[in-house]
């Protein structure tokens, strides 16, 4: 997409297609008798790139992006998208080469200026300068464009030219778009934690804030280090941070530390959070504790005035741009509304592949009659299962199995159901 800016209990055996349902006893989704239903529209509706909002057709050269037309209407001028750092770039396919100047950047909402978090750490400074990490928010209409016209070149031989006229871009913000961030922890002579992002293999620089993932997350980073400070269990050992957010204010932190944890980590851990009002989790090798919870609630606005709930888990994916998520969500309802459904929304149903924790299920499903979705990993599927719940959605049947998997079970189903009716 053209779109500027870019994570337990199973159930019975599924029908034919190897799947295993997920068991959902007091819930009102469909769960796991009978044969299911047999989709009409294939929807691949997971984690995917931002497609496109009223940023000028694709048909035509890119000239000038304006202000975001939808920003105004939502209440956080700042959300979240495209994951732009990681300790080790290879790891997320959504990080981009600086020298790639049709690198994606980033979620809806009028540019801000700068965080202005006070220096933490040795030698903390503001650059961004990482090779694997195109920034330059000052630049970005241009880079929208770019990443437009190379999109329009990519399809340009193999889709109709009045298909290309039709699409639209989504912007993002330019800055604090993103509401995850992970770094590294670098302590100097002095005792000063600070945070750090590593490139091709090794430290990089160390950073007194982040103008890319949102404000709360920059607000909360100074407050972290400084918290730390007097807090010698919790800080020992501790190798990496991990920050997620919600367009809601919810806030997860995950602490990553090289050794054990215990108990005196625990009894550290809530007078932290209470001192932060901020969720807390702490990792190492093989072990996880939890202070309260591991998750965070989402409220996400979308075009169609509705407000969507999310429980987003700690580890599992979300989409780390809320504000291009809500875009990504209102164009796929609009274009279900448009162009699949028509008159009668109770003729027609939705398989949908890779639905991780039921992100766009829950925006797709009441415009349906009946909605099939396929994720291979437990945790997203029992998120899926609450998510569905939390929005009072009830005509969803939720399986647990690779969507490959699923796809062959239902091809060689509908090819029995032909032999038999020949």
């Amino acid at each position: 997409a053209p779109a500027a800016g870019a994570e337990s209990q199973g159930g019975a055996v599924g029908s034919g297609c190897g799947a295993e349902r997920v068991a959902r006893p007091a819930m009102g989704h469909s769960q796991a008798t009978g044969p299911t239903p047999d989709p009409v529209h294939a929807a691949n509706c997971s984690p995917a790139p931002a497609p496109a909002t009223d940023r000028g057709s694709l048909s035509e050269p890119c000239s000038s992006v304006g202000p975001d037309p939808t920003a105004a209407a939502s209440p956080h001028p700042d959300p979240g998208s495209d994951p732009v750092h990681s300790p080790d770039p290879s790891l997320d396919p959504y990080l981009t080469s600086a020298h790639d100047p049709a690198a994606p950047a980033h979620t809806s909402g009028a540019p801000a200026p700068e965080s202005s978090a006070p220096s933490h750490g040795p030698g903390a400074r503001d650059d961004l300068t990482l090779s694997y990490l195109n920034f330059d928010p000052t630049n970005y209409d241009a880079l929208l464009c770019a990443k437009t016209d190379k999109v329009r070149a990519m399809f340009g031989a193999v889709v109709a030219p009045e298909v290309l006229q039709a699409l639209q871009t989504f912007a993002s913000a330019p800055t604090h778009y993103r509401l995850r961030a992970r770094f590294a922890v670098r302590e100097d002579p002095a005792g000063d934690l600070g945070y750090c992002m590593w490139d091709r293999g090794g430290p990089g620089p160390t950073l007194s804030h982040f103008p890319v993932a949102s404000r709360e997350i920059n607000a909360l980073m100074p407050r972290l280090a400084t918290a730390l400070e007097g807090l010698p269990e919790m800080r020992h050992g501790l190798q990496a941070v991990h920050f997620l957010g919600t367009l809601a204010g919810d806030m997860l932190v995950t602490l990553i530390y090289d050794r054990p944890l215990n108990d005196l980590w625990t009894t550290e851990a809530k007078r932290l959070r209470a001192n932060l009002d901020v969720e807390l989790l702490g990792r190492c090798k093989g072990e996880m504790r939890c202070v309260e919870r591991s998750w965070v609630m989402e409220r996400l606005p979308i075009p169609d005035g509705r407000v969507l709930q999310y429980k987003q888990m700690e580890g599992s994916f979300s989409n780390p741009n809320g504000g291009m998520n809500a875009h990504t969500l209102g164009w796929l309802c609009s274009v279900a509304r448009q162009d699949i459904i028509g008159a009668d929304a109770t003729r027609h149903a939705l398989l949908e592949l890779y639905c991780g924790n039921g992100n766009h299920t829950c925006g797709l499903a009441p415009l349906f009659g009946s909605v099939v979705c396929v994720e291979i990993d437990k945790r997203l599927c029992l998120a899926c299962c609450e998510n569905l719940d939390l929005n009072g959605i009830t005509n969803v049947h939720v399986e647990q199995v690779a969507s490959a998997k699923f796809c062959r079970g239902l091809l060689r189903r509908r090819a029995a159901d032909a032999a038999v009716d020949y």
